[in-house]
């Protein structure tokens, strides 16, 4: 929820911002006496600088909030405290090393594309259209978690198609731009969800390595992302950016 929620709220935001469409206007050269068109760029609603200062007044209130979590009496109440009382022991279904080690290894495959790849070819996906996931419900089920990361994978392989295609659409342009937000918002769902799942399902093994390797799969799996989206955009220059429109 809380990793859903932290990148959910900035993008309301940036929404609100705006991203300085540019559009042709009349100018008056007073060097030639002349009008001429040109291209010019609207502001944004406000500055990149407020932005950060939202971001970083985020940061603050989520560490305050974290300090008074674990410090308040409150949270002191809430934390499991050592009882003579008899515990009830409840039947949940087991999981083998194997599976655990195949769901750790989508969980790097997920971070790869999710973290490392998609954010750097969001712009070359949705420029050429002019471009929170809260779950309640958990079923910790293998084949749930599967079936969800092959269909983001199908997403993220229509994304691929659009941000390689760049600047050309693939589809009819008048459903294009519609249909690309949609692609975002499934495979968003389906590869949150599947990492939702399967933390869940580490978390509740007794063998507290298995959280472990999970965090560092996820660090692992976005590092190698970044860093091969970053050779193919920054050094093979494999996508191409929508150029500004002509006047």
């Amino acid at each position: 929820m809380g990793e859903g929620l932290s990148g959910f709220i900035p993008s309301i935001v940036a929404l609100f911002q705006g991203i300085g469409q540019t559009k042709c206007e009349k100018l008056y050269n007073e060097t030639t006496q002349e009008w001429v068109t040109s291209i010019v760029t609207e502001p944004p609603n406000f500055s990149v600088e407020i932005f950060f200062y939202f971001l970083f007044g985020m940061m603050l209130i989520s560490l305050a909030s974290f300090m008074m979590l674990d410090l308040s009496p409150f949270a002191r109440s809430e934390k499991i405290s050592e009882s003579e009382s008899p515990t009830i022991e409840i039947v949940e279904r087991s999981y083998s090393n194997m599976e655990i080690c195949f769901l750790l290894g989508i969980q790097a495959f997920i971070n790869f594309f999710s973290n490392g790849v998609l954010p750097s070819i969001q712009s070359y996906s949705c420029l050429p259209y002019v471009a929170f996931l809260g779950h309640f419900f958990s079923y910790k089920s293998l084949k749930i978690i599967v079936g969800c990361v092959i269909f983001g994978t199908i997403m993220m392989g229509f994304i691929f198609a659009t941000a390689i295609y760049s600047p050309f659409t693939i589809f009819d342009p008048s459903i294009s731009g519609p249909l690309v937000v949609m692609l975002w918002i499934l495979n968003g769902i389906f590869f949150h969800f599947s990492k939702i799942e399967i933390a869940g399902i580490c978390r509740d093994v007794k063998n507290s390595k298995y959280l472990f390797w999970y965090g560092a799969l996820t660090q692992f799996g976005s590092a190698l992302g970044a860093l091969i989206s970053f050779l193919m955009v920054n050094v093979f220059q494999v996508f191409t950016t929508a150029e500004s429109p002509v006047c």
